[in-house]
């Protein structure tokens, strides 16, 4: 009898919201090794990042490689495990590798994909309060879907932290990318994780204990970068007003810092709401975009309406 075909499950998530949280860290860990190694000589390239998760989220190994009919043939084997067939060996050719990336990776840089469902349900900090004391524990818990639970204050800040962390992370770049200091570069990292432990300290509701917060790891945090990401863009979506950018090809305006924000937005919700500085902050922060979307959705038609005006 012939031998029967191999069957091989290179089955992939088809979206962020898909991915288990051990996945979700793969493809972390995966960015973070590329991104490290990334230089001028050779740039953070998308399509090998994914090529390299192709093969670690189907659980697929490359025994050996060799040309065949112009191409670049692989001889895969994937681990035994629920879903696949000890030591299963096959072949694949780099063009059948492109062209199922193609088809099923396309979701992880794509910005219209979102991952709106926060992937560490509680997050459990041990410590020590003195070393003749047990250990004790306290667990704190992620964030709602939405981040309804959330209040203006709250969201502002966490804005203001990740705007202060994105601005050290290229300052470090541009560091290692010429002098090297090597002290400067502990200084920018020390910098960079206090800003993230205080973001994250309101991300979980536990402003108090900061410190504890260092402990999550690089791949924990780049996944936590990810869910921001998406969650950043459903809100661009929902609230365009809000995070409109540009002014139309004229010329570009320094833009506002924080502070002067902040100041604008609250000053506005005092004169279209009649909200003091306590209440505005002390409100969901969801309410308060769509307060500014809607006024300034009727501001935009106010606009239109003095023009047609002005033509006549």
């Amino acid at each position: 009898m012939p031998e029967k075909p191999k069957r091989v499950d290179l089955k992939l998530p088809r979206s962020w919201n898909q991915c288990t949280t051990e996945q979700l860290e793969t493809i972390a860990a995966c960015i973070i090794k590329h991104t490290a190694t990334a230089d001028r000589f050779h740039p953070f390239d998308w399509q090998q990042v994914k090529t390299e998760i192709f093969f670690l989220l189907t659980n697929t190994e490359i025994i050996s490689s060799e040309e065949r009919d112009g191409d670049m043939l692989f001889l895969c084997q994937q681990a035994s495990g629920k879903r696949h067939n000890a030591n299963t060996v096959f072949g694949l050719y780099s063009w059948q590798v492109l062209s199922f990336i193609e088809q099923n990776l396309k979701w992880i840089d794509d910005e219209k994909q979102s991952l709106l469902v926060f992937p560490y349900k509680r997050l459990l900090c041990v410590w020590r309060w003195q070393r003749h004391f047990p250990f004790l524990k306290k667990k704190y818990f992620a964030p709602s879907e939405l981040m309804q639970d959330f209040t203006w204050q709250q969201y502002r800040h966490m804005q203001d932290y990740m705007s202060l962390y994105v601005n050290q992370q290229n300052t470090l770049m541009k560091v290692m990318q010429s002098v090297h200091d090597v002290q400067q570069v502990a200084d920018i990292q020390r910098q960079m994780l206090a800003t993230r432990s205080a973001f994250l300290s309101i991300l979980f509701h536990c402003e108090r204990h900061q410190k504890l917060l260092r402990k999550i790891g690089e791949v924990q945090w780049q996944v936590v970068l990810i869910w921001w990401g998406g969650m950043m863009h459903y809100l661009q979506q929902r609230y365009p007003r809000c995070f409109k950018s540009g002014d139309g090809g004229k010329k570009k305006k320094r833009p506002p810092n924080p502070l002067e924000l902040y100041v604008s937005i609250t000053a506005t919700m005092q004169k279209y709401i009649g909200l003091d500085e306590e209440k505005v902050n002390g409100q969901t922060f969801h309410v308060i975009l769509e307060q500014l979307e809607r006024i300034a959705k009727e501001n935009e038609e106010m606009e239109k309406i003095n023009k047609k005006h002005k033509h006549k």
